[in-house]
């Protein structure tokens, strides 16, 4: 007899997606940003980089908690998350200065 595999739990599979839709939507921005700074042309959309962006991470996550181990590692996305954070919050404290 073969032993089914777990079920996860329903908040661990929130988890799961709303790390890799922050992770993805914050590495899409910084793709996003980073091609900007490349090119002589017109600013790229940015939809395109946050889609693509959420729905990789998201795959990537399930599929790492699926394999043996649990994909503990995964837990480094949360990097790009705070960087955005950070980032984002420094943009409104410049700007709130500089409106006043």
């Amino acid at each position: 007899m073969t032993n089914p595999t777990p079920r996860r739990s329903i908040p661990a599979v929130i988890y799961d997606l709303v790390l890799g839709a922050a992770a993805g939507f914050s590495i899409g921005w910084f793709g996003w940003l980073i091609s900007d700074r490349m090119g002589d042309e017109a600013t790229p959309p940015f939809w395109p980089f946050a889609v693509v962006g959420v729905i990789g991470t998201i795959l990537l996550v399930r599929w790492a908690r699926a394999r043996k181990g649990g994909g503990r590692w995964i837990n480094v996305l949360w990097i790009p998350v705070l960087l955005f954070v950070v980032l984002m919050t420094a943009v409104v404290l410049a700007l709130r200065a500089w409106g006043s």
